[in-house]
């Protein structure tokens, strides 16, 4: 049943094979798909900001951690409040995405292609971003507001301070790079296969993070009754 509100998730899963595509096709870099994944974040925390100031539950959901703790304010306050602080996260993530991965670790050749990407004249790379935020974009109409999440969820719990993208981005970065670095250092003539592992481990560890927090994402919210 509900087999419609799959599509936000084969859209996602499309988007994260985008990557791979434009590696073999030696378009992409390494610093296009971290930088990639921050503007999806961004873009996810724009949507996040329209759940919470659009949310009419009045019971907060205690099982969420790493939220914003339910206070007695206006949720656009707490919208507000979520967005800058994610915004503050997300800007220290890229001034390391473009000082390690953008200068660091990344060829001379291969920086052509990262101003094309971070300036979005890449076609490729548009389009992957357009994919995911039609993918986001449907998952908000047919599941928070078709189905009705809107009036069962409380503003703050879609204020999530820390959530399994962050716990991606710093694991696939620890062994994407690690593996990496081995690849280059112990078959240099085989530099583009540095870049497709790190990618396949990236999109590997993102799309099952994706799969479990879409289905878990699912589960049907449950108000605590008032009646003593």
């Amino acid at each position: 049943m509900h087999h419609r509100i799959a599509f936000p998730l084969l859209f996602q899963i499309a988007f994260n094979l985008m990557p791979v595509y434009g590696v073999m096709m030696n378009e992409w870099t390494i610093f296009s798909v971290i930088y990639l994944y921050w503007l999806e974040t961004l873009i996810l925390s724009a949507f996040s900001f329209i759940k919470i100031v659009s949310s009419k539950g009045s019971t907060p959901n205690e099982k969420l951690k790493m939220k914003f703790p339910a206070k007695d304010e206006s949720k656009w306050k707490t919208g507000i409040r979520f967005l800058i602080i994610r915004i503050g996260l997300l800007l220290f993530y890229l001034l390391f995405i473009f000082l390690f991965v953008g200068l660091l670790i990344s060829d001379k050749a291969d920086m052509r292609t990262n101003i094309e990407m971070a300036f979005f004249m890449n076609p490729i790379f548009n389009l992957t971003l357009m994919l995911y935020t039609l993918s986001v974009g449907m998952d908000l109409m047919w599941h928070f507001y078709g189905n009705g999440e809107y009036l069962r969820v409380h503003p703050s719990d879609n204020a999530s301070l820390f959530d399994g993208r962050t716990i991606v981005i710093h694991v696939a970065m620890v062994l994407g790079v690690l593996g990496f670095m081995y690849v280059k250092e112990h078959f240099p003539n085989h530099q583009h296969l540095a870049k497709l592992y790190f990618i396949s481990i990236f999109v590997l560890i993102k799309t099952i993070t994706d799969v479990v927090v879409y289905y878990v994402g699912r589960k049907p919210t449950v108000v605590p009754s008032t009646n003593s």
